[in-house]
């Protein structure tokens, strides 16, 4: 980032707070409301147009959902956590060290594009931690915390320290691709499936909650080799992902996805999410971002001006009630778009 070769994206939003569909999204661009298991992602574009397709995962999705199933049969190498079989450092199917071995020991053919997808869990609550990465504490996320009475400074110092770790280990990815001289010629994205919830509201995790922002704001930077701009735009999406990668390469974006090239001008209108029951919309109005949420079984729905409470914290929004009446009506009309209802009064 300070030496200019990343690309910032943002803001960026999750589709969901869960791992499983927000996955999903990277690869399919599709809003989990849209999403199938049989879904034409990725994968299977790059698998037509020559490239080697291949996954590294530090986490076992073998058995988680069935996300290797729901990944598709266009992969030609694959390997996740279940695999370890004991001759690995890594002694735990959430272990990123794996990755890094997997990596090291990766011979990409000689002239045929490639296509790599990894996946790390360093930030994970239950990905693996490693004592040189243990900087905060106290750190623990078991039962010995909740007892303490300390348990959201301990979550977050766990999670200080697993973003510690992940920064080392993408550094080391970075390294390897060097070596192998991939960086040469090459777009690489970093993102996350979905956000954490560090004591806001005296909360912590991902699960079950409202599409907070802690919850479905993600990091989203792009190096590229060929030093492309991309543009400045309101806000952005995981549903961004494949659509830049296959604009990149000049490769058609399949009709049926819903995001847009990252490295063209914005056009869409409205990002979704939805999660805990809830869903929620985000749209630039009248010069700033707002966010609109409603519980998927009715009821009054939240407006938010994030350009002006980007943390969520107020109850309504410092604006006129005429002018928040015409944000939250145009907000729910995207919402209805989205969802296929009718906008409700």
């Amino acid at each position: 980032m300070r030496g200019g070769r990343l690309a910032r994206i943002g803001p960026a939003y999750s589709v969901c707070a869960e791992s499983f569909c927000g996955l999903l999204a990277v690869l399919t661009s599709k809003y989990w409301h849209q999403a199938t298991l049989q879904s034409f992602g990725l994968p299977e574009v790059l698998k037509r147009l020559g490239y080697r397709v291949s996954f590294m995962l530090g986490v076992d999705h073998t058995n988680f959902y069935g996300l290797r199933e729901a990944y598709g049969k266009a992969i030609d190498e694959y390997r996740d956590g279940s695999m370890l079989d004991g001759s690995s450092a890594a002694g735990y199917m959430n272990d990123d060290m794996a990755v890094l071995e997997w990596l090291a020991a990766w011979q990409p053919q000689a002239g045929v594009p490639q296509f790599l997808y990894v996946h790390l869990m360093s930030v994970h609550t239950l990905g693996t931690r490693h004592a040189q990465f243990s900087r905060w504490q106290p750190a623990e996320v078991g039962l010995r915390v909740l007892r303490a009475g300390n348990r959201i400074t301990a979550f977050v110092n766990n999670y200080h320290n697993g973003v510690l770790q992940a920064d080392t280990v993408i550094e080391r990815i970075f390294g390897l691709l060097r070596d192998k001289g991939l960086l040469e010629d090459a777009v690489v994205v970093i993102t996350a499936d979905h956000g954490e919830m560090l004591g806001e509201q005296g909360r912590v995790g991902h699960s079950r909650h409202a599409p907070a922002e802690p919850l479905v704001r993600i990091p989203l930077l792009i190096y590229d080799s060929e030093g492309v701009t991309y543009p400045a735009r309101p806000m952005a999406s995981q549903v961004d992902v494949a659509p830049t990668l296959l604009n990149r390469i000049g490769a058609a974006i399949p009709q049926g996805w819903a995001g847009e090239a990252l490295d063209a001008p914005a056009r869409r209108r409205f990002v979704y999410m939805e999660s805990g029951g809830s869903r929620a919309v985000v749209a630039p109005v009248r010069g700033s971002l707002w966010k609109y949420t409603e519980a998927e079984s009715g009821g009054a729905g939240r407006l938010v001006n994030l350009t002006q409470d980007p943390h969520e914290e107020a109850d309504m929004p410092a604006q006129p009630a005429e002018a928040a009446a015409n944000v939250a009506a145009t907000l729910r009309a995207g919402l209805a778009e989205a969802f296929g209802k009718a906008a409700r009064p």
